[in-house]
């Protein structure tokens, strides 16, 4: 059973560098020299932003392996089994605040419905050779698609 998995690494570590952010905040609300519910209130703060910054570096990132395509974003998780899916797609689109023109999933499933993952996204590659991450994934997808 062989898996590939095609990350957005950036989006992961600048995920967690502001969830690291959210701990340190929190520690100096856990040391300062403040009433009991203050602290208790900074060492919530921090244990929800560790957990924020672990789910973070597992976020943006695209798994396939021998019977299904697993998305995994800061929020959700899904696995798309290989018959549930028809096909899939590269688009180009913007994919927030300042991600314009930029390459996305779309999973065109068996149902007639299309997922948008747009976690997993870059900048088109410029040399003519070389795939993106995107790119990369998506052929791999369908390789597999086609073996079933």
């Amino acid at each position: 059973m062989s898996v590939e998995r095609f990350d957005n690494r950036q989006a992961q570590v600048v995920g967690a560098l502001c969830a690291a952010l959210f701990a340190l905040i929190g520690l100096s609300m856990v040391v300062a020299p403040a009433g009991s519910s203050t602290r208790l209130y900074g060492a919530c703060f921090t244990l929800l932003s560790v957990l924020l910054a672990v789910q973070a570096l597992r976020s943006s990132c695209v798994v396939v392996d021998d019977s299904a395509v697993v998305t995994r974003s800061i929020v959700r998780t899904r696995r798309y089994l290989f018959v549930e899916l028809r096909g899939v797609d590269v688009a180009v689109g913007r994919t927030g605040f300042n991600g314009f023109g930029r390459e996305f999933l779309v999973l065109h499933l068996s149902d007639g419905r299309d997922v948008v993952f747009k976690e997993l996204n870059c900048k088109p590659s410029k040399e003519p050779g070389e795939a993106s991450v995107v790119t990369r994934a998506s052929a791999c997808i369908a390789e597999r698609l086609s073996d079933h």
